[in-house]
């Protein structure tokens, strides 16, 4: 039989592998989460990407008009 030292001592380092145990299961788990993760793509039309510099200006609703007739009619 143990004494209370050498029980303390075993509870001690099952305690201690436990949080280690769990730290790898952790960084496991994270590591496949970002595998299976998908790099999104993202799509912007050619006069979204010009609005910072024009502004909502005459100039920027004529050229929404001439290069995205669709996307002109919903403003």
């Amino acid at each position: 039989m143990l004494s209370n030292k050498a029980m303390d001592n075993q509870t001690a380092i099952r305690m201690e592998l436990n949080k280690i145990i769990l730290c790898w299961r952790c960084n496991a788990s994270r590591s496949i989460y970002q595998l299976g993760k998908k790099k999104r793509k993202i799509w912007v039309r050619d006069w979204i990407s010009r609005r910072q510099d024009l502004g909502a200006s005459a100039q920027l609703l004529t050229e929404m008009r001439v290069e995205d007739a669709a996307g002109y009619k919903t403003i």
